[in-house]
Formats: C-alpha cells, sequence, structure tokens
C-alpha cells in the first residue's frame, strides 16, 4: 500500500461485511434496532433502570510509576483493572486499586509496540492483552503478566482483529481499493489463511489519502460468542470458523452512512457527523450496550432486548447516576460477568464536589473520601452490573 493512509480518531478519542442481507427474508427476521425512530422520541434511562445493586468505585493507585496519561479506557475482570492510553497499558489490583505492573512498552526494542489498540485491546477469556505493532497491520500478544506470547501479521490491508480461540485469530479487511474482495480472514497461529468471507460491496476509491476510523470493524464477544460490526453496514453478525450468523440489525433509516463514501476523507471531515455511527458495541443476555456518533456528539443507548426498548442517557457525559445520586457513569468496556466498566477523571470529581454541596453531604463516608482527590490524581473506575 504506497498511498499515504490515515487514522482518524475523531470524538472517540477526544472527548469509531457484511454479507447483503438487505432486502432478503432472514434479514427481516432478525431483531431490528430501530435507531431513527428512537431518536425521533427519545426516551431516557437511568442506572438504577438497568443496573443492579451498588456501583463500585475503585481509587487507583497514583505514583510516577503508575500515573495514567490522556484519553484512558478501562477493562476489568474479577482480579485486574487494565488501564490503557495511546502508549500506555498498566495493571492495577481491582480490590485496592494498588498498581502491580505495566506490560510491555512503547518502543522499537525487541517486544515493544508503536501503540495500543482502541478495537479488542483485551480477550478477558485468554487474560491477553493486544497492541500495534510497527509494521502496519501487525499485532503483539502479552499475557496479564507482562510476557509478550507471540507476534503475527495478517494480510496487508487490515485494521482490527479478534482471537476466536487459542489457535486461531480473525482479521477485518478495510476496503481501501473499493473493490477489496475480502472482508473477514481467518487464520491460525501459524499466520496460515484457513477461512475467507467475503466482501461483496464496491466503495470510491480516494485519489490520495485513505481514512478510517478506528472503530470501523468493530469485534466483541458475548459469552463464547465473538460477534463483529462493520461501520457503513447494519448487521451485527456472530463470526464463527464456519460461517457468519446474523444476530441484530441497526435501522438506520435515511441516517445510515454510504458504504461508497467510507474511505473518503473529505466526506468523513466533513459529513459523516450528519450520519449515525454505532460504536462501542457490547451485549449482554438482557441488553445491547452501544453509543451512537451524531452531530459530533456522543449518545449512550441501551437495547432492551425483551421489551425491544430503546433508552438514551440524557447526557453525553455518561447514565444518570440516581443508584447513589453521584457522578454520571460512562463506560467503555463490558466484561463477562455483565458488568459495565467505566470511569471518572480526578478533576470532574473534584468539580463535582464544588457544584454540589447538598448532594456531597448525603454521601455515604465511601464516597466523601472522594472529595480528597486532586486534579493530578488517577481516575476513579466505575463498574456496575446489569441486570440478569
Amino acid at each position: 500500500m504506497n498511498k499515504a493512509i490515515k487514522i482518524l480518531i475523531g470524538s472517540y478519542m477526544l472527548g469509531l461485511f457484511s454479507c447483503s442481507y438487505e432486502g432478503s427474508q432472514l434479514h427481516d427476521t432478525l431483531p431490528k434496532l430501530k435507531i431513527e425512530e428512537a431518536f425521533s422520541q427519545k426516551k431516557y434511562i437511568k442506572l438504577s433502570e438497568f443496573t443492579q445493586g451498588d456501583i463500585e468505585y475503585i481509587m487507583l493507585e497514583t505514583t510516577g510509576e503508575s500515573l495514567i496519561g490522556p484519553h484512558p479506557r478501562f477493562y476489568a475482570d474479577n482480579k485486574h483493572i487494565l488501564a490503557l492510553t495511546y502508549n500506555q497499558m498498566l495493571v492495577f489490583d481491582r480490590n485496592t486499586g494498588q498498581f502491580i505492573r505495566q506490560i510491555g512498552s512503547q518502543g522499537r526494542e525487541p517486544g515493544g509496540y508503536m501503540s495500543t489498540l482502541f478495537t479488542y485491546p483485551y480477550d478477558e477469556s485468554m487474560n491477553l492483552l493486544f497492541a500495534q505493532g510497527w509494521k502496519q497491520g501487525t499485532y503483539l500478544a502479552y499475557d496479564i503478566y507482562g510476557n509478550l506470547k507471540t507476534q503475527f501479521t495478517p494480510r496487508e490491508g487490515n485494521i482490527s482483529m479478534a482471537p476466536m480461540n487459542d489457535t486461531s485469530y480473525v482479521a477485518y479487511i478495510k476496503n481501501f481499493s473499493g473493490t477489496e474482495k475480502e472482508k473477514l480472514v481467518v487464520y491460525n497461529n501459524q499466520n496460515n489463511k484457513i477461512r475467507t468471507f467475503p466482501n461483496y460491496r464496491e466503495a470510491e476509491k480516494p485519489e490520495n489519502e485513505m481514512f478510517w476510523l478506528p472503530t470501523q470493524g468493530w469485534f466483541y464477544r458475548y459469552n463464547d460468542k465473538l460477534c463483529f460490526y462493520e461501520l457503513y453496514t447494519d448487521t451485527i453478525f456472530q463470526v464463527t470458523v464456519d460461517e457468519l450468523i446474523p444476530r441484530f440489525v441497526f435501522d438506520l433509516g435515511d441516517f445510515a452512512p454510504p458504504y461508497e463514501k467510507q474511505s473518503l476523507g473529505e466526506f468523513i471531515r466533513d459529513e459523516l457527523k450528519n450520519y449515525y455511527q454505532p460504536a462501542m458495541i457490547f451485549e449482554t443476555r438482557n441488553y445491547v450496550v452501544f453509543q451512537i456518533l451524531h452531530e459530533r456528539m456522543t449518545h449512550l443507548v441501551t437495547y432492551n432486548k425483551e421489551t425491544e426498548e430503546i433508552a438514551f442517557a440524557e447526557s453525553a457525559e455518561g447514565f444518570e447516576n440516581d443508584l447513589d445520586n453521584f457522578i454520571p457513569m460512562n463506560y467503555n468496556f463490558l466484561n463477562s460477568y455483565g458488568e459495565l466498566i467505566g470511569f471518572a477523571e480526578a478533576y470532574k470529581i473534584q468539580q463535582w464536589f464544588e457544584d454540589n454541596p447538598d448532594k456531597a453531604a448525603k454521601l455515604p463516608p465511601h464516597l466523601k473520601r472522594l472529595e480528597n482527590l486532586t486534579e493530578n490524581d488517577n481516575p476513579v473506575v466505575m463498574i456496575a452490573k446489569l441486570k440478569e
């Protein structure tokens, strides 16, 4: 690929294949998330309506070694909290917030990475973290103890990947040429191609620079299912070595972004904001939780599988926290225990206490102690379990 390529981080980092089932009987029978309709008659949802129990707050140890950089993302299992920035992968103890270790390092030394991943940086089932190597499309896999386990390079043109099991992984191939024939490619651990899922759609080829968004090929895991969604299409699939199984359809109506313009810089910079862009999708038995980017705003959304109801957080800051009447809750991960993982920056907590003295006086002791945070402290991780 000899043309310049640019990744647009956009509002994801500042504040992002489909077989053609459209019109088919199968497509019509899938659960449909009616996004355009939901935006026209917005229903707002509070934390207590879809989560259960108390929010867990974990203050992360702040030292020179453990200081978390800008634009962090947080992931958690039952023992660890992982903090990722563009050039950091840090592990903390979930119960105490104590810093445990750094995973790998950014640099060209052996075992060093270029950057962390935004799409599928952590596989909870295998306790592996993934980073971008110095060659585009090369990945490094580290275990939770900081050991470099493997390095692999799917074919040129891939922009995201996810492990399918401990012997194979799948890579998403971006349609840079406009006529790309492969969409998803499955490889074994020896980097040998073992399965290809075709791309049937064409797009305009940019004349100079090619652009993409960091979550254009989004993978997430739900129970034992690996799921996939490609921005500019409408269907979420389960991916297996043998087939793609449709699961849900995003009905974006007149606000569906046109597939043919997906690589055009001018369109992405100036026009994509006018369309609905699903992102950050996760799933439990009862809910699909996701974001919709529209008009340069991030909308946090829930879909109740049983009632088929779509509801929004009232604020871009997060879901209204009526569980303990404290700071709103955002998210960037949902783990295998059905726990939503979010965080609050220390300076925003500081500001909340200044702006809400009456509410602060009624907080329980474990929350009142957060008033002692300084703006230089690490973020506070927030964990809430979704209702069964």
